[in-house]
């Protein structure tokens, strides 16, 4: 999957994990947020970025 110009997606999605949650950052979040963009920038200044998506389906029946 590529996702274009998704560096504030990037950002946003990076502090709904525990290790960077709002709650771990406390008043660094702001800054966390933007040197994230920053280095994502820096990495590939066009915002596209290939993701690989795994996603499973666990189906149960009853008996």
């Amino acid at each position: 999957m590529v996702a274009p110009g998704e560096h504030d997606h990037r950002a946003r999605f990076h502090v709904t994990s525990s290790y960077s949650s709002p709650a771990q950052l406390g008043d660094r979040k702001d800054a966390f947020e933007r040197d994230l963009r920053q280095a994502l920038t820096d990495f590939n200044p066009d915002g596209r970025f290939e993701e690989l998506v795994r996603t499973e389906v666990i189906i149960a029946t009853r008996l």
